[in-house]
């Protein structure tokens, strides 16, 4: 009878295991692997009327756990630039969501945390929330943010890398004073091309325009 009663115990068991499997969303999957690298020509044109041309290289570099979540990570390093950026951001599926930012300079530390996720493509909707600012691991402050974002037409977007079929993106991001307001072309979540205007408290500081020369797109 005990063998009988185990047996019937352990079937309930496996059961209600299978079942909570069943219930539980599997992670999605990520369409790209670690070490992927993307390259960009980026044309910054200076309100005064500087023009600077420089290389965007990001590279995914896979999971890492960060304030004690899991992201997938991004580096993005610029030609002329001295410091590095590293991304936080998660995965829906279809689109990521930028969670925080980290950029590190020489000695120095900067990360920008935001609330909640946002998504620069993939979504129309309009977003705003609160940012805690840390320096070398010290909270320093904490600003206002918003993001809104609308869905335009699908249409042929040709750069360096090639001719694409991109979804068009219209959005403006504000972080504290720093506003950007950006046309992006996608092509699934992978930007083929960016023509957008920085603003520094409302006054204009630059047009920049950034084209994919080498890398994978989505679908």
């Amino acid at each position: 009878m005990r063998s009988i009663l185990m047996a019937l115990l352990l079937a309930a068991i496996l059961a209600a295991s299978a079942l909570a499997g069943a219930a539980t969303p599997a992670t999605p999957a990520m369409p790209f692997k670690s070490g992927t690298v993307w390259t960009y020509r980026v044309l910054k044109t200076e309100s005064a009327g500087g023009r600077i041309v420089e290389t965007r290289t990001i590279t995914y570099k896979g999971m890492a756990t960060y304030r004690g979540q899991s992201y997938h990570v991004f580096e993005t390093r610029d030609s002329l630039g001295k410091g590095l950026e590293r991304d936080m951001v998660t995965w829906t599926g279809t689109m990521f969501r930028q969670a925080a930012t980290v950029v590190m300079e020489g000695k120095n530390t900067t990360e920008t945390v935001f609330d909640k996720p946002y998504a620069t493509t993939g979504a129309s909707e309009a977003l705003s929330g609160r940012t805690d600012v840390y320096q070398n691991g010290e909270l320093t402050g904490r600003g206002g943010w918003s993001n809104v974002v609308s869905r335009g037409k699908t249409q042929k977007v040709t750069v360096p890398a090639g001719t694409f079929t991109a979804t068009r993106w219209e959005g403006a991001l504000v972080r504290g004073n720093l506003k950007q307001v950006y046309t992006m072309y996608a092509v699934g979540p992978v930007e083929v091309r960016t023509d957008m205007e920085v603003f520094d408290k409302g006054v204009r500081q630059a047009s920049i325009v950034i084209e994919l020369t080498k890398g994978p797109v989505g679908k």
